[in-house]
Order: structure tokens, then sequence, then C-alpha cells
């Protein structure tokens, strides 16, 4: 269910990857592909194609299906050739086995030029420092200033994503695509409150009490008692409730000893389990999330049978997409229920990932100048939805939004190209889709930036975990604390067992890995205080 999940998640990210990318100011950069000199210091020995002949770059990219090998994608990728200078040449690798399949390609020393990579989220080192340690990977430092110049572009590229993709003052890779501050939160349906008589829950009493209101009324009208209380996905204990239970809200702290502790010591961490083991014992979960596939989520959601989600930001939308015509009244609205926790939503404020260069590479220049058009309005209007005048035209003229041409009610599902080649870049402000889901994205926005907010412990430290002694453990660490989480809450075992849980998770590697950790953090931490 864990990789179901993670695809249903980064589906919707890649298909409204254009509302995710709201940070920074636009920007028209010019073109730093039509620099011809090598960047000073390179240590590449390379043979300087024939004038006006395109270098061609090889892409390891994630395909959720929508890779199609059509006319229009071919379209997009004339003009990134005409833009850069570069022909680039995607290898779609399916999205369910695409981390297994790079890292084959890379034990084999199979040649290729760039790669994504994905964030492993809050508190987790993303693999890129093993392999930039070992020389896999390379620095696009000695390139920035000659080809890359939106990389200190503040407007472009804010100062937190760039820290988050440089290593020993090592700039590795180009950050794409800007996510939420928290994509997981919690929504209800204000219709369905509006029946009841009752105003948006407050508190998570009241909350639960809406909950159980739901599953002894017959609010969608079909005569039956079938409404879902909460749809809370594969990952049930995700940040949502981490953000209203936990006395950190899901966050590392340092403890009054100066030691450094992760989230799952919280000291609340058992009561929210064992709150959830409840809600599940009273049938206000639905009792398919840890089995069912996102396909049957989805078909539950459009019969009009959830009342509340606990997961990411666009799924609720998403699904009432699906009977909004036979329930026009349908209205999602997100909260933030006051628990015995932080109750405030967490920020990490990094990328979704980054793109790299690989030490195979011979024209590094290249990427990095088209890495650069990437940044631009041009580029990232181009990768998300394709070419002006032929997928897209503006739809104001103050260029804020955009109409895709030959779909109805701007369907972006329906489109010849939409962000196809998006995640390869993202990160200006570019137009939003006149579609009714970017307007629900943008009140999912306002509301969350509305609440209480709280920065992740060492939100733009990149830790290099490559020589970490815990990394040989950390697989067995994680699977521990997942498979007990999930046993807890589906009432297969008390929450009482959690303590000897952490307990064998210290065991396991945990103390090592809160050891390695708070070293690093305590380096970090004295080097960002110097600067």
């Amino acid at each position: 269910m864990k990789k179901s999940i993670k695809v249903m998640s980064l589906l919707l990210a890649l298909c409204f990857v254009v509302t995710l990318a709201a940070c920074g100011a636009n920007s028209d950069g010019k073109n730093a592909s039509q620099t011809t000199s090598a960047a000073q210091g390179s240590s590449d020995a390379t043979t300087a194609p024939a004038a006006n002949e395109p270098v061609k770059l090889t892409y390891l990219m994630e395909d959720w299906g929508t890779i199609k090998g059509s006319a229009d994608e071919k379209l997009v990728l004339e003009r990134i050739k005409e833009e850069t200078g570069v022909e680039l040449i995607p290898i779609a690798i399916p999205s369910e086995g695409y981390d297994d399949k790079v890292n084959l390609k890379f034990a084999a020393g199979e040649d290729f030029d760039l790669y994504r990579e994905a964030n492993a989220g809050s508190g987790k080192p993303w693999k890129v420092n093993e392999r930039y340690a070992d020389g896999l990977i390379k620095s696009l430092s000695p390139y920035i200033d000659e080809y890359g110049p939106l990389f200190k572009d503040e407007t472009v590229m804010p100062k937190d994503f760039l820290a988050s993709a440089t290593i020993d003052n090592n700039i590795v890779g180009m950050p794409y695509g800007q996510a939420l501050g928290s994509k997981y939160v919690i929504t209800v349906r204000k219709d369905w409150l509006n029946k009841l008589g009752l105003s948006e829950p407050a508190t998570i009493e009241e909350y639960q009490a809406f909950l159980e209101k739901v599953k002894e009324t017959d609010l969608n009208g079909n005569g039956q008692m079938d409404e879902v209380p909460l749809y809370t996905g594969g990952w049930v204990n995700g940040p949502q409730w981490k953000e209203i239970f936990l006395v950190h809200g899901g966050n590392d702290w340092i403890d009054e000893n100066g030691g450094y502790n992760a989230a799952i010591l919280d000291p609340n961490y058992k009561l929210m389990l064992k709150t959830l083991q409840d809600w599940y014992k009273k049938g206000l979960i639905w009792k398919e999330a840890y089995t069912a596939q996102p396909e049957q989520a989805r078909e539950m959601s459009a019969k009009n049978l959830v009342a509340s989600y606990g997961f990411w930001w666009s799924e609720p939308e998403y699904a009432a997409m699906n009977f909004r015509a036979s329930v026009p009244e349908v209205e999602n609205v997100v909260i933030l229920p006051k628990g015995p926790g932080l109750n405030k939503k967490l920020q990490e404020k990094r990328p979704f990932g980054l793109l790299l260069v690989t030490s195979k590479c011979k024209n590094p220049e290249k990427a990095v100048a088209l890495m650069n058009w990437a940044l631009t309005t041009d580029g990232a209007n181009t990768l998300t939805y394709g070419i002006e005048g032929v997928h897209w035209q503006y739809g104001d003229v103050e260029k804020k939004s955009v109409n895709l041409m030959g779909v109805v009610n701007n369907d972006a599902s329906k489109a010849k190209y939409y962000a196809q080649y998006a995640l390869f870049g993202g990160l200006p402000n570019i137009p939003f889709v006149n579609n009714i889901f970017n307007y629900y994205y943008s009140a999912v926005v306002k509301t969350v930036n509305s609440f209480p907010q709280e920065e992740f412990l060492g939100k733009d430290f990149v830790y290099n975990d490559a020589n970490w002694e815990s990394k040989k453990y950390i697989n067995d660490m994680e699977t521990l604390i997942k498979e007990n989480e999930q046993k807890i809450i589906m009432g297969q075992t008390s929450a009482d067992e959690w303590d000897n849980v952490i307990k064998k998770w210290r065991e396991i590697g945990g103390d090592i890995f809160l050891k390695e950790k708070g070293q690093a953090y305590k380096e970090l931490s004295a080097k960002a205080g110097a600067k």
C-alpha cells in the first residue's frame, strides 16, 4: 500500500505541478546556453560540437503513464533544442520502479547525463549525498556563474531551496517543483456540516463528534448508511495528525541535555496511535485504507461517500470532480482542529527533489544552461504547458492565467500536452490554468498560510550521511516503525506496545542514528551560525 499511495501522490504532484510552483517572481533571464566558452576550472576534457550542432543529453525521468512519445511532446523537445542547443533525450522509466532502475543503472556503470532524485522527506538524507561522495554526480558550481546565473537569483531560486541542493559549499543539482508548506491536510465537507447544523470543527473533540454524526446519518441521500467518515490513506498516521497530537508536531527536537530526538520519540506519540486506533475500531476510518489500491479509493470517493480527508491536499477536490455535476454543492474546506499537541503547520519549504548531472556527462556546461532556461518564465511555461498558440494561450492581458487549447473546461487530463516534462523546472511563478482545481488550490494555500506555522528543525541542512554507520540499519528501523504503527491502529496489538517498539528501534540502530544525526546537526548549526 505504501508504494501505491506514493504513486498516487506523485501522480497528483505531476498533474498539478504548476499549482505547486508558487514561489518566486517571474523571471525573463537570458538564455545562458548562448555562452560558448568553457567554465574555468573544469576538469572535463570535451570535444566541442560543430557550430550550431545540438548537444545530446540523455535524461532519466519518471513516467506516470503520461509520456506517449506523441507529436506534441516532440514539439516541446524541438523547442528545447531551439532555445538551448540541447537535444534532450528522455528515457522514461515507470514510476513504480524508478528508484530501483536508477540504482541498477548506476551499479552497471551505464552512461546517462541527467536524472531526477525525489526529496526523501524532512529529516531523511537524500541519496544524492552518497552518490556525490562516491563521485557519481558532478558539482555544478564551476558552471553556475557563466551558464546558470538564475541559480543565484533569489527571486527565482529561493535561498533555502538552493541550500537543499548544496553539499560542502558545492551546488550539486537544480531544485524543482515547490510543495505546499504541509502537503497533508485535514478537510471536511462543508455542505455536510451545513446539513448537520454544525460549524467547522475547532477542536479534535468537535472533529470526532462530526465523524460520529456522519456515521449515523444518510448525508448523501441514497437511503443507505454507507457514508465513510474519514479517508486517510495508507499512511494513516501522517503529518496531518502529528501536527495536532504531538508536542513537537512531528518535528525533531533538541532536549534539555542537548540530545537530538526523532519525531517518533515524542511523548504524545502513543496517545496519537491510541486515538487513531479508537477511531478505526469505531468505524470512523475507512476499513480498507491499508489494503485498497488508489483506483478503489477513487471509486469509493466518486460515489459521494467520504465526509473528511486526512491526506494529500489535492485528493478531496480530485474526488469531488467525479461527482460535482450531480452534487454541485460539494465543498471541501481545510481545518486545523486544536488537539493536545503543537497545533501548527510544519513548514519545510523544500523542493520536491533535485535534477542532477552525472559524472558521465561530457557537456555539463550545456546541462546547466538547459537548467537555467528551465528557470526562466519562457522555459517553465514551455515545459509545463507546451507551445504557446498550439497548446495554450494566455487567459488574461496580465498574463496571470492560461487556457489550454482544444479541451473543455481547461481539463488538463485531456490536453494534448500538459506537464510531461514539467518536473524539469517549475520554480518560476508561472500563470495558472483557468480550471476549478487551481482555484481550489489557491483556497487551500490561503487557508494553510492562515494557520500558525513552525519550521522544520534544520530545514536548510543537507545531511551528508554517506559514511554514517546507521545507514545500514535504516531500512530495518523504518520497517519496524511502519509495521507496528499499522498493527496498533488496526487494533492488532495494544498501543502500550509502542514502548517496546521504541526500545527495539533504539537497539537495532536508532541510538546510533540519533548520535550521528545529532552530531551532524551540531556541526551544521555551528557553520550556519558562523556565516
